[in-house]
């Protein structure tokens, strides 16, 4: 396995006070947070900073994220035009963007937005929906500081149960490539984390198990805990 494991609160919601409100919950327990982004276009779901499908509300990115002890913020981009949007998300303050390869097309097209980004000052992730294959990326993997598993088969919303396709997916990406940094998003708990980080996950990326439980760092202790049981 590539790296240590983390565990990455992931932040989905409709306004910029709900990201404040959650980021001050994350700080205490957590350095890196995922704010996930939907454009009702990619997905039917719709969130910050999305007025309506495609619409952006104005003057959004004339703020700063959530600066609060120095947090690590990536940008899961599930939207229909993901590279302008990520340069605005760089310019505010997040370190890492994560795109998906269903958005962007073909290799050449992604290679040349993932280029963009890195030349922005960020890090840079590939993500893939479960029913597209591992091919697809294939010819990025060493192009991206990360590659995202999606791990519930409806994405865009948070509370749905995970499908254990990606568990035989990471599998099959760890042993192809034995030293890149492998996260997966949706659907992880306490129950099935051991089981996805002893297939090569590096990062878990979870939602709702914790920022929807009524105590969201004892939720992340008890993930935590899970993992390092033997």
């Amino acid at each position: 396995m590539a790296g240590k494991v983390e565990i990455i609160p992931a932040i989905l919601v409709r306004s910029r006070e709900a990201i404040h409100k959650a980021a001050q919950s994350v700080v205490l327990f957590a350095k890196t947070v995922q704010l996930d982004v939907v454009d009702g276009l990619f997905n039917s779901n719709l969130t910050w900073p999305y007025e309506n499908a495609g619409v952006i509300a104005e003057g959004f990115d004339e703020l700063a994220l959530p600066s609060l002890a120095e947090l690590f913020w990536e940008v899961h981009v599930m939207t229909q035009k993901p590279q302008a949007l990520g340069e605005k998300f760089i310019a505010m303050g997040s370190k890492r963007i994560i795109g998906h390869i269903e958005a962007l097309g073909n290799a050449d097209i992604a290679r040349e937005v993932f280029e963009a980004w890195h030349a922005a000052g960020a890090q840079v992730g590939i993500s893939l929906l479960l029913d597209t294959p591992i091919s697809a990326i294939e010819e990025l993997i060493h192009d991206v500081d990360v590659v995202q598993v999606m791990s519930i088969a409806e994405i865009g919303s948070q509370g749905y149960t995970f499908d254990a396709r990606a568990t035989v997916r990471i599998r099959e990406l760890r042993n192809r490539y034995p030293h890149i940094v492998i996260a997966v998003d949706g659907g992880v708990n306490a129950a099935n984390a051991p089981e996805l980080v002893a297939a090569g996950a590096n990062r878990l990326c979870i939602g709702s198990a914790i920022l929807k439980a009524e105590d969201p760092r004892a939720a992340y202790d008890e993930i935590m805990r899970a993992m390092q049981t033997p």
